[in-house]
C-alpha cells in the first residue's frame, strides 16, 4: 500500500469535501481517504497496483 497527499485549492464548504471524498472512495484500489479541511488537503491510502489517482493530480493543484 502507498499513501499520497494532494494539495487542493482552498476549501470553503463542507459539501465540496463530501463530494471529493465520495468520488475518491469509489476509485478502484482506494482503501482510505482522509480530508484535511483546514489544510485543504486530501490523503489517500491505496493499493499500489490497483488504484489510479494520477487523474486526481491533474484535477487538483498538485501532489505533495
Amino acid at each position: 500500500m502507498t499513501t499520497k497527499t494532494y494539495q487542493l485549492e482552498t476549501l470553503t464548504c463542507p459539501i465540496c469535501i463530501t463530494k471529493i471524498e465520495g468520488a475518491v472512495k469509489k476509485m478502484s484500489g482506494v482503501k482510505m481517504v482522509e480530508m484535511l479541511f483546514n489544510a485543504s488537503k486530501v490523503k489517500i491510502v491505496k493499493f499500489i497496483k490497483e488504484a489510479r489517482t494520477s487523474w486526481l493530480a491533474s484535477f487538483i493543484n498538485y501532489e505533495i
